[in-house]
């Protein structure tokens, strides 16, 4: 586990608002600490003490970026949340086709160039998808889906993007 410098992260932000077309509050990099484990950035408050070690970090700090091929970035849940809110790169989806366990790749019936984007329902930034030939894959852990035994009705159309 490695802390990012400065430059570090403002070139990785850099990237992001290239990629997303979005603008970055700098501020924040002032306020927090990010740190790099292999492929993950963790995102930390300024205040806590320097011994922070691996284990500490990922367990209290908070999952942002994660690193894919080709060095383009995808965001967390939270990291959309956070980064993602302007973002041109939205694609507009019920959040019941992502959150529920029954649902693995859905067909769109837009087109959409192949790549990374963030999933909005309305005003609820979701998380990243990817979309690859007008099929989009999520990446929610399934432990964080919610199964649809537990759900009274079950989304009418699997294939509608708003």
């Amino acid at each position: 586990m490695k802390e990012l410098n400065k430059k570090n992260i403002e070139e990785i932000f850099k990237k992001i608002e290239e990629y997303y077309n979005i603008n970055i509050d700098k501020s924040i990099i002032k306020k927090y600490r990010f740190f790099i484990n292999k492929d993950k950035i963790y995102m930390f408050n300024k205040n806590f003490p320097d011994f922070l070690d691996e284990k500490y970090i990922k367990k209290y700090g908070l999952y942002v970026i994660k690193i894919e091929k080709n060095n383009i970035y995808r965001f967390s849940i939270e990291g959309a949340q956070i980064f993602g809110i302007n973002s041109n790169k939205i694609i507009e989806i019920k959040k019941e086709n992502l959150f529920y366990k029954f649902y693995e790749n859905i067909k769109l019936e837009k087109n959409y160039e192949n790549g990374f984007y963030i999933a909005k329902d309305g005003n609820d930034i979701l998380c990243s998808v990817y979309i690859k030939n007008n099929i989009l894959k999520d990446f929610i852990p399934k432990e964080r889906k919610i199964n649809y035994s537990f759900t009274k009705d079950r989304p009418e159309n699997t294939y509608v993007n708003k």
